[in-house]
C-alpha cells in the first residue's frame, strides 16, 4: 500500500462478523452524546471503529448489514429507532 500508518490494519467490510457489527453498534452508541446518533451515521461509525476503510457501493452493502443489526438489538430492546428531525438511534439502558 501507499506507505501511509495503518494500512497493516486495513479489512474489508466482507470481513467483519455479524456479532462484530452489534458489538461496534453498542460500543459507538455508547460514546455518543446522549448514547444515539443517526441512522445515516451509524454504518460509517461502525466501519471506523471496525477499522475498515470503503467508499461507495460497498459502504452502501455495509450499510445494510448494520441495519440489519440495528433492527435485530431493537426486537431484543437493546436500541431504539426514533424520528427528531431524521431517523435515530438510541441505545436504551440495561435494567438492573
Amino acid at each position: 500500500d501507499n506507505g501511509a500508518p495503518n494500512t497493516q490494519s486495513r479489512r474489508h467490510p466482507e470481513e467483519v462478523s455479524s456479532v462484530e457489527i452489534t458489538e461496534a453498534i453498542i460500543n459507538v452508541l455508547k460514546n455518543c452524546p446522549n448514547n444515539s446518533c443517526t441512522l445515516h451515521s451509524l454504518a460509517g461509525r461502525v466501519l471506523k471503529k471496525a477499522g475498515v476503510l470503503t467508499r461507495g457501493k460497498p459502504r452502501a452493502r455495509f450499510a445494510r448489514r448494520v441495519n440489519r443489526m440495528v433492527n435485530s438489538l431493537c426486537e431484543k430492546d437493546r436500541v431504539e429507532k426514533y424520528k427528531a428531525k431524521n431517523e435515530r438511534v438510541r441505545l436504551l439502558q440495561r435494567m438492573a
